[in-house]
């Protein structure tokens, strides 16, 4: 489904651009570069107003990631993740 039309949320600020539709270019440059990118979510903790999740990933980038040269290789890593939720 179209990242656009999934998303929900009310404002947005992704490098200099708001809302849904920078997300959602910002996502598909990402899943061009990075085809079989997969969200692992390890763990995920809820309270009111806020989520914390650890994602983990086992991906093959196209070209350089993060500054290397992976060319197509597999990389594992981790991210920690967390979004607070204003209400409106």
């Amino acid at each position: 489904m179209d990242p656009v039309r999934r998303c929900e949320l009310r404002r947005v600020t992704t490098a200099n651009r708001s809302g849904c539709l920078a997300i959602a270019k910002c996502w598909r440059g990402i899943f061009v570069k990075i085809p079989d990118l997969y969200f692992n979510i390890q763990l995920l903790i809820c309270e009111p107003r806020r989520i914390a999740s650890r994602l983990g990933f086992d991906c093959t980038p196209r070209g350089s990631f993060v500054g290397l040269e992976i060319n197509g290789r597999k990389v594992s890593f981790a991210e920690n993740v967390f979004y607070e939720f204003d209400g409106r």
